[in-house]
């Protein structure tokens, strides 16, 4: 086999690996600690939203509103918990990404700007473009959507 065909194939193989999703065990549901936000699809009342309080071999019980809710293990068909969110990684890219547009568009449309021609370090035009896209950025960043569920048990 060629180089470049056992190169394909490892690319391939490794990038399909990444994509597949991998179920967990009951034992590692078993392990949650509490107060973890979990989503659970049954066979017989659609899907349950709850915290974690425990779990047995036979049965998990969350924390639903204001009272408890056991679901038998049998009856389960996945359980989701919620993963950590970005937030704050997503604001600081935005402010970023916003402060690279600031100074594309003070440097193109310079002559046009009052303060953008000027180019000395007192200039106010590029740090006002700056500052505004750099806002918007920060706040389309904030916007984004955070935190996923990530799949820890399905049923065999």
């Amino acid at each position: 086999m060629s180089l470049r065909r056992i190169c394909f194939l490892l690319t391939f193989g490794l990038s399909l690996s990444t994509f597949a999703q991998t179920s967990g065990s009951w034992t590692e549901l078993r392990q949650l600690h509490g107060a973890t936000a979990v989503k659970v699809a049954t066979r017989t009342s659609g899907s349950v939203h709850g915290n974690f309080i425990s779990a047995s071999e036979s049965a998990l019980i969350l924390r639903v509103g204001d009272g408890e809710r056991t679901l038998a293990r049998a009856d389960i068909v996945s359980a989701s918990v919620r993963q950590s969110g970005h937030r704050a990684r997503n604001t600081l890219i935005g402010a970023g990404a916003g402060i690279g547009v600031g100074l594309l568009y003070c440097g193109a449309a310079g002559n046009s700007i009052l303060g953008c021609r000027d180019t000395t370090p007192r200039s106010k035009g590029w740090l006002v473009s700056m500052g505004f896209f750099g806002a918007i950025g920060a706040i389309l960043g904030a916007l984004l959507p955070s935190g996923r569920w990530h799949l820890l048990y399905r049923a065999p």
